[in-house]
């Protein structure tokens, strides 16, 4: 059976559609991607927040990864959230879990 892993992208919106900056990996424990995901500010009516959407995926093997949950924010929120997500991976990586790959 293979692993699944959990990943948080980062879109923003162009002219041309919504373009995938970043990536954050997660890790392999579902519990810790949502907790994290659910800890971020932001709204799920995308609607309020159109210029920044944050995916969270999950991924296994070579199958195409699959949208868990979705929220759009605005630029200080990204900015917090970014925080707050690197700090809580640094702590999960470093203290709690085992990285990977």
């Amino acid at each position: 059976m293979q692993k699944t892993t959990y990943h948080l992208t980062v879109n923003i919106q162009t002219p041309k559609g919504m373009l995938e900056t970043g990536t954050f990996f997660l890790g392999a424990d579902r519990q810790f991607a949502e907790t994290i995901f659910d800890n971020m500010a932001g709204s799920k009516d995308l609607a309020k927040y159109p210029s920044i959407r944050l995916d969270l995926l999950a991924s296994t093997g070579d199958l195409l990864p699959v949208c868990l949950k979705r929220m759009g924010c605005n630029l200080e929120q990204y900015a917090g959230n970014c925080k707050m997500l690197t700090r809580e991976l640094f702590r999960h990586f470093m203290f709690e879990g085992e990285m990977t790959l």
